[in-house]
């Protein structure tokens, strides 16, 4: 267990009803870190308590370039957070300078088909190397995909993951995170193969990352086109898709339908998906791809700059 006095404490980088999220600089070692510190209310309950230290598990579980590193934990015993008015428990994290995909996405609009193959092949091979070890995320979205320095991919936030031995399989009944990214087997709270329905909120991703919105406005029987998919009349979908905008690649609709096929036992694995072409960037691709962050990355930091400049 570490000491948050080595920390030298920065700018706020985010935070929630669980933790607040800090830039920090490691004293000894003079690397930049995050720090995800959870909130003392939070801590008060014994359900948070497991899932915090059930997050601890499955990020020491996974070692892999597209999984976000926890380097440390502060305020822990026996595995288990501990908190009080001298003492404040959180993740020493590495930390992600470009924020989330979220950002990208929302503030600069959709992806090339090149910047969006890269970025789900890369998501895919973090969930890949979960799956191998007996961890399975079970809230993969943007906000959940963090940016580098180097505009590498991060896949983070392990609250709500599950890790069982690979000996277990991976079939779970436990809760899942976001809804709109939620497979429809979890939400009819049947028992469900995690390693699928990481899949289908990839898929989800993969349609933000090119058409600059989810979609389903909500997955539920209220919203037409996700009832349309429960109905297993996805080709309407697909058939509206091409309609409206015709310029969405067809390996994409190829790759979607796959992983959003609502019988998950015919939806691919991360690993099985891997194995597809498209889902097999070339280095011009990758080029194109930092490229495109990079000047998405630039156009963030002037909006801010500016939302920062009306404000005062």
């Amino acid at each position: 267990m570490g000491d948050l006095s080595r920390y030298s404490m920065q700018h706020t980088l985010g935070g929630g009803v669980s933790a607040c999220v800090r830039s920090a600089i490691d004293t000894q070692t003079k690397e930049r870190v995050a720090l995800k510190l959870f909130n003392e209310p939070y801590l008060s309950r014994k359900r948070n308590l497991r899932r915090i230290s059930k997050e601890v598990m499955a990020m020491k579980a996974v070692s892999h370039p597209n999984v976000l590193k926890l380097i440390d934990t502060v305020g822990f015993s026996n595995g288990v957070p501990k908190s009080s008015k001298h003492l404040q428990a959180g993740l020493v994290l590495e930390e992600a300078t470009h924020g989330d995909l979220y950002d990208f996405v929302s503030m600069t609009g959709k992806f090339s088909e090149a910047g969006a193959t890269v970025l789900i092949s890369t998501v895919l091979k973090a969930l890949q190397a979960c799956h191998n070890v007996g961890v399975y995320h079970k809230d993969v979205k943007p906000e959940n995909l963090l940016v580098n320095e180097r505009f590498d991919i991060k896949l983070a936030d392990f609250g709500f993951a599950t890790y069982k031995s690979v000996s277990e399989g991976s079939v779970l009944r436990s809760s899942c995170g976001t809804r709109c990214y939620a497979a429809p087997e979890v939400l009819r709270r049947a028992e469900y193969d995690a390693r699928k329905i990481d899949v289908w909120s990839a898929g989800i991703c993969l349609f933000v990352l090119l058409a600059g919105h989810p979609p389903f406005t909500e997955a539920s029987s209220n919203d037409t086109w996700f009832q349309t998919f429960l109905d297993g009349r996805s080709d309407e979908f697909w058939a509206a898709l091409r309609q409206q905008y015709p310029w969405f690649p067809e390996q994409g609709i190829k790759i979607l339908s796959a992983m959003l096929n609502v019988n998950s036992e015919q939806r691919p694995t991360a690993t099985e998906l891997l194995k597809e072409d498209w889902l097999c960037p070339s280095e011009e691709a990758i080029l194109e791809f930092k490229e495109e962050m990079k000047n998405k990355a630039a156009a963030i930091h002037k909006m801010k700059q500016t939302s920062t400049i009306l404000i005062k």
